[in-house]
């Protein structure tokens, strides 16, 4: 998921938790990971202390961002 399509549902979510304390956990933890991959993906400093791995690990984290996101979604379903 692109990161820009999850942060118009968290305020809905924000909302909701008010009322529903599932909702509210839901809400922190996609709001955790929304926040984590908003810093991998615009981090600044990630350009300017690139030590040579850091192409090779940031894919990594991104991937497993977005594997979390999903399972996070996958298992609120249930």
């Amino acid at each position: 998921m692109h990161e820009r399509h999850l942060f118009q549902a968290l305020p809905f979510l924000l909302i909701l938790g008010f009322r529903n304390s599932k909702a509210k956990k839901l809400f922190i933890v996609l709001s955790l990971l929304h926040f984590l991959n908003l810093y991998y993906v615009w981090n600044p400093w990630r350009q300017v202390f690139d030590l040579g791995a850091a192409p090779l690990v940031v894919p990594k984290i991104l991937s497993f961002l977005g594997l979390a996101t999903l399972i996070v979604f996958i298992v609120e379903k249930k």
